[in-house]
């Protein structure tokens, strides 16, 4: 017997990284569904069940939205950007997250240089 393949549905309101996203966890093995926005989302979420849901949502310091969401996920990751993101407004971040009940895992840097001197992206 085969095990089944796990559903991931992937939500971004950027074509691009909704493209990279499903390439990357297609080759992984995985069946993937893409929604572009949050709207597209709660539609496909009333009609099929998902066995993750990845969501990059607003910044938490931007919108309420992020903070809502936060509290209903079963994991949450910070992203911050390497040497534009100020300790300050991380903290603030995380207290709100942790205030409204979300469990955070881990914080993935962004745009940090790499060993050889360049920037990712």
């Amino acid at each position: 017997m085969f095990a089944r393949q796990q559903r991931i549905l992937v939500v971004d309101d950027e074509p691009d990284c909704l493209f990279l996203l499903e390439n990357m966890l297609t080759r992984a093995g995985y069946l993937v569904d893409k929604a572009l926005g949050g709207d597209a989302a709660l539609r496909k979420l009333g009609k099929e069940r998902y066995d993750l849901v990845v969501v990059d949502s607003a910044p938490v310091l931007a919108s309420s939205d992020a903070l809502m969401l936060a509290s209903w996920a079963d994991a949450t990751l910070i992203v911050v950007a390497h040497g534009r993101t100020e300790r300050t407004a991380l903290a603030d971040a995380l207290d709100l997250l942790l205030t409204a009940k979300a469990t955070v895992i881990g914080v993935v840097i962004d745009k940090a240089a790499s060993r050889g001197g360049s920037r990712a992206s």
